[in-house]
């Protein structure tokens, strides 16, 4: 395995950035993060080396962060979440017409009862 002590981040804000100059709490936000954990395993592999050094149960942090279920098979991204909202908001207006027209296909065709047939 290779040397994790002078491991840099490879993404984000402190992208290029030594792992030890980052706070704990920072390094245990981003071992948090599911993505991260599928996406960079080095990183978790030193994260967890520099939590050794700074924290006395590594044990338990481990176990905290051991992921659960796999994720999903594609992360939606910002712009991705905005262009659905985008189209759910152009398509609603036409949403509610095509509910009033059936609406009222509906009320005619109760009224009918078959009387006039005869």
């Amino acid at each position: 395995m290779e040397d994790l002590t002078a491991y840099t981040l490879p993404f984000g804000k402190h992208k290029g950035e030594p792992l030890a100059s980052l706070g704990t709490s920072h390094i245990m936000w981003l071992l948090s993060q599911d993505g991260v954990r599928h996406k960079y395993p080095t990183f978790v592999w030193a994260g967890l080396a520099e939590l050794r050094e700074r924290l006395t149960n590594l044990q338990t942090v481990a176990d905290e962060l051991t992921p659960l279920v796999p994720p999903p098979k594609r992360w939606t991204t910002k712009r991705e979440r905005r262009a659905q909202h985008q189209l759910q908001a152009m398509t609603e207006p036409l949403r509610q017409q095509i509910a009033a027209i059936r609406a009222a296909k509906r009320a005619a065709r109760d009224q009918f009862d078959g009387s006039d047939l005869v």
